[in-house]
């Protein structure tokens, strides 16, 4: 016997929102989610609801109590990230980012739903393999170098730290 249905994936998110009839929504005006399952809560609320957004299952629910309302990240990969970005400006998000190229070379923008969710579009843009992972490379790098600096100046300032400490065990009432 399966341990989950053949059309699910092995993970999916589960937002727990204020509102979940609302997010919905725009979750299918925004993304094109497809409603797969609502199941009704009492006094109007939404007990439990699923959507696919493309390979993705997600499930959501109206708050209740011993589940409280949870702000969530949520990562999209789209093939338009502008069109996304205006449709959920257009459905009231906050905008956070307008769609920018990342150093990564993809194109991404963020914003803000109704119920406090921050959600990111991003498309892959038409590098190469071969680019791509030249520019995620350097990006790593410029990375690395920023920690190995960072970790150099913390060793020299507990280096320093330790010496003086010494110095005023060594020499107490010492002021070199």
């Amino acid at each position: 016997m399966p341990f989950k249905p053949d059309t699910y994936p092995s993970v999916a998110p589960y937002l727990v929102v204020d509102g979940a009839q609302a997010t919905l929504h725009f979750l299918v005006t925004v993304f094109d989610a497809v409603p797969l399952r609502l199941h009704p809560g009492a006094h109007g609320r939404l007990g439990h609801a699923e959507v696919r957004i493309d390979d993705t299952v997600v499930m959501l629910g109206d708050a209740m109590p011993g589940w409280p309302a949870v702000p969530a990240h949520v990562h999209v990969y789209v093939a338009d990230v502008e069109a996304v970005w205006a449709r959920a400006i257009r459905a009231g998000a906050t905008p956070v980012k307008a769609p920018v190229q990342g150093e990564d070379g993809d194109r991404r923008g963020g914003f803000t739903d109704a119920g406090g969710h921050d959600m990111v579009g991003q498309h892959p843009t038409g590098l190469s393999g071969s680019r791509r992972r030249t520019r995620r490379g350097q990006v790593r790098r410029r990375a690395a170098r920023r920690i190995r600096l960072r970790a150099a100046a913390r060793i020299e300032a507990v280096a320093s730290w330790r010496t003086d400490a010494i110095d005023d065990v060594a020499h107490p009432g010492s002021t070199c």
